[in-house]
């Protein structure tokens, strides 16, 4: 579907931003962007956005395992 797409696309664009950061810095925006996901997360549980329950899982794995990395 397009949000598959959607999140391949933000993955290629995101590599190449984080290799030359360094391990504080890919730390500090791997929580920045479990953050926004889970600003995501929140605006679908309050209707504003649709989404399927595959996307809503897929969310919720992708900000699971930023948290964990980053902590």
């Amino acid at each position: 579907g397009k949000s598959v797409i959607e999140l391949e696309q933000f993955r290629v664009e995101l590599a190449p931003k984080l290799a030359g950061q360094s391990p504080s810095q890919r730390l500090r925006a791997g929580r920045e962007m479990a953050d926004q996901l889970s600003a995501i997360l929140a605006a679908i549980e309050c209707g504003e956005i649709a989404a399927t329950e595959t996307e809503v899982a897929r969310l919720e794995g992708a900000v699971v395992a930023l948290v964990t990395l980053t902590e």
